[in-house]
């Protein structure tokens, strides 16, 4: 998990003349596979997840604040919030995204995610699906929950693997919770 605070800032409002504060604000971030979920859901597209230094040119900066806002761990924040974010925390914030938050580590060669033009969370989910891997680990740093995926492509999957109909009703589970999310988003 990451902390950063926001810092308060003073705004111009030209519509009403006025000048507005905002507090500065302390949020707890999370980098994981439900963040992305999330994110995706809303953007339409995959979220890129090749080195995130380069994610600033990959994404627009509102798609970058949304991901922020989908990364949030703190309850009530305002959408106003999220577009006060400085150099230094949109800087905080990637060295964190590309941190691999393990020392396990791998030769070269391509792994086994490697070989999809286009990784969405979905794939992911089906990966640790297949890998018998805990649905608690989405929660996890995503760089930590990839790399616990390629020990298991590595060393050979030893996890209980998912028969046809308990995968099945793994997405089953997993869409009607995304449309639930949806409805409550749209009201």
């Amino acid at each position: 998990m990451l902390t950063i605070t926001i810092p308060a800032v003073e705004k111009f409002n030209e519509a009403t003349n006025e000048f507005i504060h905002y507090d500065s604000q302390t949020l707890a971030l999370e980098h994981s596979l439900l963040s992305i979920s999330k994110w995706e859901q809303e953007n339409k597209v995959p979220f890129p997840l090749i080195q995130t230094t380069k994610l600033k040119t990959q994404i627009t900066p509102q798609q970058l604040r949304d991901y922020v806002r989908c990364m949030t761990l703190t309850q009530n924040v305002k959408p106003e919030v999220y577009d006060n974010l400085s150099r230094k925390n949109i800087e905080k914030i990637l060295k964190y995204i590309n941190d691999p938050m393990t020392g396990t580590t791998f030769s070269k060669r391509k792994v086994q995610h490697g070989k999809h033009p286009s990784i969405t969370n979905e794939v992911v989910y089906y990966w640790m699906a297949s890998n018998g891997i805990w649905k608690e680990c989405e929660k996890w740093h995503f760089n930590r929950l990839m790399t616990l995926i390629n020990v298991f492509n590595e060393k050979g999957s030893t996890g209980n693997k998912m028969n046809k109909s308990e995968l099945v009703a793994h997405y089953r589970e997993l869409n009607e919770k995304r449309l639930a999310a949806a409805k409550r988003r749209a009201k």
